[in-house]
């Protein structure tokens, strides 16, 4: 595309986007060394181009860029934008100087707070703060700008956004502006600073949500006090907009408390190692919390999906015993039902008679039901197929915690009852005569599929063969002619 203008003599590219160009520039009349020109390529983005302009006529800040000449605001083509060069580029291309630096960090954090209340204080939310849009004067020293203002919000209740246009960067976009959220406040850029501070303390990394407190993105627990401070104030400003610091006036102020924490300190002195003792407790309390958290949330997404493929067992259980019961056909002296909790037996909520440690109960619905008539008595002998949450635990001191490493497995253990004996419940041993059953579960004894949530479907067939063999012993024991044996 090409410029034509009496004043401003396009030069370098610095790059072209989807929206625009933009290219360094000189002044025919001298009163510049360099700018920088943008150039808007799509006409039907003029309400952003207007909007960039506007809110940058309104602010009048050293650190925000300055706007020196524009296109008419009712033009509609050739649209550009002049503004100040700063020959230190932007922040997207120098974290590794800000890396474990707080101090310098802390430095650009309150020139980009001073901005940003100011353009609040006037009505403007920037919506777009990322290190792309953090300009530096120089390329070894820290004074900077905020610039690009083209999807900002003013108070004067226009939002000429496209609704095409992301309403900020992924990585630094607060949550509830995801999708053109709105209203818009203040916050939105709370949560966008406080995530360009991480990015610059870490030395370049686009932090994932709010995770700067998890084991893999946690760079403030061995840092030294201001680096723990910094990591307190992020609490506040990479959350949720009900947890998280409402304005950049409050930012600002903890900003400088922490800057003063030298002089404060010698104020207050303390004997170094015991200053040290302190801090290494703390660290390793909030480390060992966070530990805990993070391995609680595994859990239960473990056993979340363990449920989910128990779910998926069920009908496959029912079927191969609806297909079971019609294979033996009733007789004068036998029935074989299927009936739902043929037992209900509360002590299954635990099912402590398993005597396996991580082996829990989940659920059971329906059963198969014998009943034999002999000598005028009848007995009421139930099948049944038990769905239980398998745990490999994590031994610790004094417990037994459940090992988030471990994604949890699906067991699928049959059992026995004759009806009316309650301590006659018992299991089926593998490999052993039809009429062995031992009243205490045995892992590697008795019949029993394990498998990982991952292995289902593949493990279908298995689970109706272990059904099915469990069921032909179960019934060779119901009409064991001398009766059940069962071992301890």
């Amino acid at each position: 595309m090409g410029f034509k203008h009496d004043r401003w003599k396009l030069g370098t590219s610095l790059g072209e986007g989807g929206q625009g160009w933009t290219n360094v520039a000189t002044d025919a009349t001298g009163a510049y060394d360099k700018v920088v020109v943008k150039r808007l390529k799509n006409a039907s983005r003029a309400g952003r181009f207007r909007r960039e302009v506007e809110a940058l006529k309104k602010l009048k800040h050293p650190n925000i860029v300055e706007i020196i000449d524009h296109a008419p605001l009712d033009a509609e083509s050739d649209l550009f934008l002049v503004m100040q060069y700063l020959e230190g580029g932007d922040l997207a291309h120098r974290p590794k100087l800000y890396k474990d630096a707080p101090d310098t960090t802390l430095a650009v954090a309150a020139a980009l707070t001073d901005a940003l209340a100011y353009a609040h204080a006037h009505g403007v939310v920037h919506r777009d703060v990322k290190p792309a849009n953090i300009l530096f004067a120089s390329t070894t020293e820290h004074a900077c700008v905020l610039a690009d203002f083209g999807i900002c919000y003013a108070d004067d209740g226009q939002d000429l956004t496209d609704s095409r246009d992301w309403m900020g960067p992924r990585a630094y976009i607060a949550k509830e502006l995801e999708g053109g959220g709105s209203p818009t406040a203040p916050a939105a850029d709370v949560y966008a600073l406080g995530k360009v501070i991480y990015f610059m303390l870490s030395g370049g990394v686009d932090l994932p949500r709010e995770e700067h407190r998890t084991a893999r993105f946690d760079i403030f627990c061995g840092g030294n006090a201001k680096m723990r401070a910094i990591g307190l104030l992020l609490d506040k400003m990479i959350c949720s907009i009900e947890s998280r610091l409402p304005t950049m006036d409050l930012v600002r102020e903890q900003l400088q408390h922490i800057r003063a924490m030298d002089l404060e300190s010698v104020a207050a002195p303390m004997e170094a190692d015991v200053f040290a003792d302190i801090v290494r407790r703390i660290d390793a309390d909030a480390s060992r919390k966070r530990e805990d958290d993070t391995r609680t949330a595994m859990v239960q997404d473990n056993r979340r999906r363990v449920a989910t493929v128990i779910g998926l067992v069920k009908p496959v259980v029912r079927t191969t015993l609806e297909n079971l019961a019609k294979r033996i056909p009733p007789t004068d002296a036998h029935t074989l039902t299927l009936e739902r909790d043929p037992i209900g037996d509360p002590q299954l909520a635990a099912l402590s008679g398993m005597g396996i440690h991580g082996l829990f109960y989940v659920e059971h619905e329906e059963g198969l039901v014998f009943v034999r008539e002999r000598g005028g008595a009848k007995t009421r002998h139930v099948f049944r197929v038990v769905l239980c949450r398998n745990e490999s635990p994590l031994v610790a001191i004094g417990a037994d915690r459940p090992n988030a490493e471990d994604e949890g497995t699906v067991s699928v253990v049959p059992s026995y009852l004759l009806s009316g004996q309650p301590s006659m419940r018992s299991y089926i041993v593998a490999g052993e005569s039809a009429t062995r059953l031992n009243q205490n579960f045995k892992a590697g004894v008795h019949l029993r599929l394990d498998f990982k949530p991952s292995e289902w479907p593949a493990r279908q067939e298995e689970v109706k063969k272990l059904v099915g063999d469990a069921f032909g012993r179960f019934m060779q024991v119901a009409l064991s002619e001398g009766g059940i044996l069962v071992a301890p």
